[in-house]
């Protein structure tokens, strides 16, 4: 009986070694993951970063009372421009006007404008990307 107890005594789980490599392959593998994980990340946020557009300028006609917007596809790929915002109202929806890389297209758009007024002109795509103007009228 007494040799019993010192077999149980004495007998260990794993050994120092075997759980320092356990330990190692562990380590491994979350790190893997991890970056799996941050790379799936990043490459679906850069390909939605390369599509962009920006507006180049405006011409304002206070004669006619009307207002020319000119925007350009700066990033990759083709663009859907779907909607213009003046002082955050809607002013013209569903346009579908599509811009491929570095082209520019016109916009005109019969708005009141009256002197010393200040215009924030926003131009948003069909995909969710925005760009974002204000202007000065004399």
């Amino acid at each position: 009986m007494v040799k019993l107890t010192r077999n149980k005594r004495t007998t260990k789980a794993v050994s120092p070694v075997l759980a320092a490599l356990m330990t190692i392959a562990i380590a491994i593998t979350v790190s893997l993951i991890a970056f799996s994980w941050i790379m799936g990340y990043l490459g679906g946020t850069t390909q939605k970063t390369e599509k962009a557009i920006f507006i180049q300028g405006t011409a304002i006609n206070t004669i006619e009372n009307s207002l020319t917007i000119y925007i350009q596809n700066t990033g990759k790929g083709t663009v859907i421009i779907d909607s213009i915002y003046i002082n955050d109202y809607l002013i013209k929806n569903k346009l579908d006007i599509q811009l491929t890389e570095g082209k520019t297209a016109t916009i005109p758009i019969n708005h009141p404008i009256t002197s010393n007024q200040q215009l924030t002109i926003k131009i948003t795509t069909t995909e969710g990307f925005s760009t974002q103007t204000m202007i000065k009228i004399p």
